[in-house]
């Protein structure tokens, strides 16, 4: 954080890898977000873990190419509800296999 405030303070732009770091993360997050759907026990987290990335893909697009749909409160809540909803269908994994 420090680095790229001091960055934009010299420079008034990040460099090109930066921005990079978005794709990776919605990369990443991609994968993630497969992986628990494909073992989760309720629908609804798994439209839920979609709907909710979806939210925040177009979030992060809008922000790297300066659109003004909404502000940044959604990427906020997308970001939190993704948190949430992996702690619940980890809970509800670990409590299926205390159950086997």
């Amino acid at each position: 954080m420090l680095v790229s405030s001091t960055w934009i303070a010299q420079n008034k732009e990040l460099p090109w890898y930066w921005s990079i770091l978005d794709l990776v993360f919605l990369v990443l997050s991609f994968f993630a977000i497969r992986h628990a759907t494909l073992h989760s026990q309720k629908k609804w987290v798994r439209y839920g873990f979609w709907i909710v990335w979806v939210v925040l893909m177009l979030s992060i697009f809008q922000e790297k190419f300066e659109l003004e749909w909404w502000g940044e409160f959604p990427m906020y809540i997308s970001t939190l509800l993704l948190v949430v909803l992996h702690s619940y269908n980890l809970v509800q994994r670990r409590n299926s296999c205390d159950e086997c």
